[in-house]
C-alpha cells in the first residue's frame, strides 16, 4: 500500500473526539495563561509609576537647561515649548498655566501612555516605540512652529 493511503487510513481509524474536548482545546491564549500570569494591572500602573519618578529627575534638569537656551529644553519639554508661545490663541496666562501643567504631567501621560500600549498588545518595544513617536512628533511641532513664526 502506498504510503499516502496508509497515512490517510490511520487518520480516519483515530476514534472522534467530542465537540467539548476540541473547543477546551482551542481556547485563546489568555484562557491558557490562568490567573497566575495575568499581569494586567501592573502593566498599566508600572510605567504610570516609572513616568512620576523620571518627573523629578527632568524637572531639574530642565532647570539647568534653561541657561543653554531655548533648544535643549524644546528637546526634552517639546509639548511644554509648543504650548509656552501661546501658539494656538490663547491668552497669555491660560498658555503659562498650561505649560506649567504639562512640565509635571509629560512623563505620567508617557507612563500612562506606555501602560495602555503595554496592556493592549504585551510588547515592551511597542510601547517604548509610541513613546519615541509621540515625543518625536511634539519635536517636530515645536519645529514646524518656529519655522512658522520666523525664528
Amino acid at each position: 500500500m502506498p504510503p499516502a493511503k496508509a497515512r490517510s487510513r490511520a487518520r480516519n481509524t483515530r476514534p472522534k473526539q467530542d465537540s467539548r474536548a476540541r473547543t477546551a482545546q482551542r481556547r485563546s491564549p489568555a484562557q491558557r495563561r490562568g490567573p497566575a500570569q495575568d499581569h494586567s494591572v501592573w502593566q498599566v500602573l508600572l510605567p504610570l509609576a516609572l513616568g512620576i519618578a523620571a518627573t523629578f529627575g527632568t524637572v531639574r534638569l530642565a532647570a539647568i537647561l534653561t541657561f543653554m537656551g531655548p533648544q535643549p529644553f524644546s528637546l526634552l519639554y517639546p509639548w511644554v515649548a509648543l504650548f509656552s508661545g501661546h501658539p494656538v490663541g490663547l491668552s497669555y496666562d491660560n498658555a503659562s498655566a498650561l505649560s506649567q501643567m504639562l512640565l509635571y504631567l509629560q512623563f505620567p501621560l508617557y507612563g500612562l501612555l506606555a501602560g495602555i500600549v503595554l496592556f493592549a498588545t504585551r510588547r515592551f518595544w511597542r510601547a517604548v516605540t509610541a513613546i519615541f513617536a509621540v515625543h518625536i512628533f511634539g519635536i517636530l511641532l515645536v519645529l514646524l512652529m518656529s519655522l512658522l513664526r520666523g525664528h
